[in-house]
């Protein structure tokens, strides 16, 4: 069986659930979402070098990347001090991850017009039933 995209996103949601409830447990521990984040990144940094000296990446980025990567950093201030402080208060982390999940919808819908993606009329009934989902696990 080939190693493509399908297997990659299998490892990687199962990653981004333990990640999730690593989160919990570290919110659990009151530790302020700032700190939680500060820290996760700073491993999660120290964690890339070796890949990226083993990969023999290039350090040196193009100049009109840069705001996409200044963009990106300001998202994902945004994104994981929300996610950590809805973690901390949650009766349960799997509801955050479902409304998190939503994202799937609308990247799925934004994606045909900024990228030129193919929805499929089978693909948009699942987005449909994906929302519906939203919506009985948000009541």
């Amino acid at each position: 069986m080939k190693f493509d995209w399908l297997w990659q996103a299998i490892i990687s949601m199962i990653f981004f659930v333990a990640i999730t409830l690593l989160l919990k447990f570290l919110a659990d521990t009151k530790l302020k979402s700032g700190i939680i984040n500060f820290y996760f990144f700073l491993f999660t940094t120290l964690a890339f070098l070796p890949l990226v000296i083993w990969e023999g990446s290039e350090w040196k980025i193009p100049l009109k990347s840069l705001l996409y990567f200044v963009l990106l950093a300001f998202t994902a201030v945004i994104a994981n001090y929300y996610s950590v402080t809805a973690l901390a208060e949650a009766p349960n982390p799997g509801y955050v991850l479902a409304i998190q999940a939503f994202g799937i919808v609308i990247t799925t819908l934004v994606a045909v017009f900024l990228f030129g993606s193919e929805i499929s009329l089978i693909k948009m009934i699942g987005v449909i039933f994906s929302f519906i989902g939203l919506i009985l696990l948000s009541w």
